[in-house]
């Protein structure tokens, strides 16, 4: 009788768990989500620049940690990264060009954003 009754409180405990752990996780972003975020850097002719650095900087409060410092463009000019949600400062280097700066908010409601970073010649 004890026994029958231990396990049926046990189960009753489990499915209490269930339900509760399920209906607080379902609203709350997961720990190890990410937003795939896609970019292209381009000149002013909207030609790609390859091998240009790409640098992010989070602009939260506390700043999220961010998994690489630095990303290279391709020959295509451009790159993927996967990042928490939140803002981010993307800054954009490439030797013969001036420093491009661009704000982003990655939004816990996407799986993926773009953007296009347009660098400048620098003139010296």
């Amino acid at each position: 009788m004890y026994r029958t009754r231990w396990i049926f409180i046990s189960l009753i405990l489990f499915l209490v768990a269930i339900v509760t752990g399920c209906s607080f996780s379902h609203n709350q972003p997961k720990a190890k989500e990410t937003i795939m975020l896609k970019g292209t850097v381009t000149d002013e002719k909207g030609n790609p620049i390859a091998q240009a650095s790409v640098v992010p900087e989070s602009k939260a409060n506390p700043p999220v940690e961010v998994p690489e410092k630095t990303v290279y463009t391709d020959e295509d000019g451009t790159f993927v990264w996967h990042l928490k949600p939140g803002p981010y400062d993307l800054s954009v280097f490439k030797d013969g060009y001036k420093r491009a700066t661009q704000r982003i908010n990655l939004s816990t409601k996407q799986k993926t954003a773009s953007t296009t970073i347009v660098l400048q010649k620098s003139h010296h």
